[in-house]
């Protein structure tokens, strides 16, 4: 006769090995998403990061993630749909003003009592509030920076005026903007100036020509026309105009 307690230890062993084994990291992707909101400088490179940081930690079942947020999707790499999903709202103030959306492999979802679909289910609502708080962080983030800039140039224009007003010869004041125009900009380090009067060249300390240019024509009250030339020395974001801010 077979021992009845020997087969109920099997059947035991045996339901233990049919459970999944996947190491799901709730906590760690909370933490990741905390951190990314601190290490990137852009609404964009820092959603797009949290899909690829939700499909790495939580499930080998999850094979994508998207977060539609101001009318943009923001996919992880190799974005895959799929028609066994979890969705969540982005509400910020209140308002819903997106959703994050998490799309697995269906044939490792068999049903919705799936240790791993469940998790993600359960954890999905917090994983939203954390992204809608990292959204905001980086929104108040980008506006101080705009206000900064704004600042900086209100000063750098004033500065301009007293340059151009201070009575000195045309090319005494150009050489004199040469020097100041990089201290305007958004990354003063890496910027370089060169100022094109007649068939004078004026250019800022080491100088050299890249790739990433801003250039503007001038003319002064004798109706003589000039062009200045802005040059990043390396790349920067993009912003309003290639790397530059509308400056």
């Amino acid at each position: 006769m077979k021992n009845h307690s020997s087969e109920n230890e099997e059947n035991k062993d045996r339901s233990i090995s049919l459970k999944p084994t996947y190491n799901f990291r709730i906590d760690h992707i909370s933490d990741e998403i905390a951190l990314l909101s601190n290490r990137k400088n852009k609404i964009s490179s820092l959603l797009k990061a949290i899909t690829d940081i939700i499909v790495k930690e939580a499930s080998p079942a999850v094979v994508s993630a998207q977060i539609v947020y101001n009318e943009k999707r923001y996919q992880s790499k190799g974005f895959k749909h799929t028609n066994t999903a979890l969705r969540n709202d982005l509400r910020l103030l209140g308002e819903r003003q997106g959703k994050i959306e998490i799309f697995f492999d269906p044939d490792l979802v068999p049903a919705e009592n799936f240790d791993d679909f469940v998790a993600v289910k359960e954890h999905l609502s917090a994983w939203s509030v954390i992204v809608a708080g990292a959204i905001s962080t980086m929104r108040l983030k980008e506006e101080s920076e705009k206000h900064r800039e704004r600042i900086k140039e209100l000063s750098g224009i004033d500065k301009v005026n007293q340059i151009l007003n201070s009575g000195g010869t045309i090319s005494e004041a150009l050489v004199q903007l040469c020097n100041y125009l990089p201290e305007a900009w958004q990354h003063p380090k890496y910027t370089v100036v060169r100022l094109t009067y007649g068939d004078k060249v004026f250019t800022s300390k080491k100088f050299r020509e890249t790739q990433w240019r801003l250039m503007e024509i001038f003319e002064t009250p004798d109706k003589k026309k000039g062009r200045i030339e802005i040059f990043y020395l390396k790349k920067f974001n993009e912003e309003d105009e290639g790397p530059f801010l509308k400056e």
